[in-house]
């Protein structure tokens, strides 16, 4: 009770969830982490859920594990401490004080982070609304966060296409737009409509995510 009584915000363990302000996941690696954070987001009581630390720290595994673990509902904190692209490097960040650190391998996972913020902070009209729906997405090794009938947000790791069930939506036009999680960039926007499974081309085999919101 140390951080209450002192009115601190309290993150810690899963053990502790009844008295903490946010959970911590435990320390795991491996590049697809949407399975933890879709199991964390329905626990109760609710508690924002955390990716704290765990590998993979380099490389684009990196992207591959934000944004599966944001797409399944849980915030994303990038603990960049070990296993570097060189044997001496910054803790979490470019230090130029380390030998041998490379700035712009840390740049470039810091501006991945960046897009990912932008698309479910600013793009997503109601992210307070959504919650995980990978129930909804057919093939395409893709995840999905909804709000059904609104908005949908889909991360495809790979393969050219995915489907996303929309039969329960029927006399609604959706608008979608792909987003590349590279660059932070969208791609023309387009129109499909409910009452279906909707099968959805990616620009190419790499990961993508789609953002498809409701016409108003």
């Amino acid at each position: 009770k140390f951080f209450k009584r002192r009115g601190a915000i309290w993150a810690d363990w899963d053990k502790r969830r009844a008295d903490v302000d946010f959970v911590c996941s435990p320390t795991f690696s491996g590049r697809d982490k949407n399975a933890d954070a879709v199991k964390n987001f329905h626990k109760t009581p609710i508690r924002p859920y955390i990716h704290l630390e765990g590998g993979p720290y380099k490389g684009e595994g990196v992207r591959t594990a934000l944004w599966t673990f944001a797409i399944g509902g849980g915030h994303y904190f990038y603990h960049d401490d070990s296993g570097q692209e060189t044997v001496t490097t910054g803790i979490m960040c470019y230090d130029p004080n380390v030998k041998g650190c490379e700035r712009e391998k840390h740049a470039e996972r810091l501006r991945w982070l960046g897009y990912a913020s932008r698309f479910f902070n600013e793009e997503i009209k109601d992210l307070e609304g959504m919650e995980p729906h990978n129930e909804l997405v057919g093939s395409g090794n893709a995840y999905c966060l909804a709000n059904p009938g609104k908005e949908y947000a889909v991360y495809s790791i790979s393969g050219t296409s995915f489907t996303l069930d929309l039969s329960h939506i029927n006399g609604r036009t959706f608008v979608g737009r792909f987003y590349d999680p590279r660059t932070g960039r969208y791609l023309e926007e387009f129109t499909c409509s409910g009452g279906k499974s909707v099968s959805f081309e990616k620009p190419d085999a790499r990961d993508w995510a789609l953002l498809l919101q409701q016409r108003r």
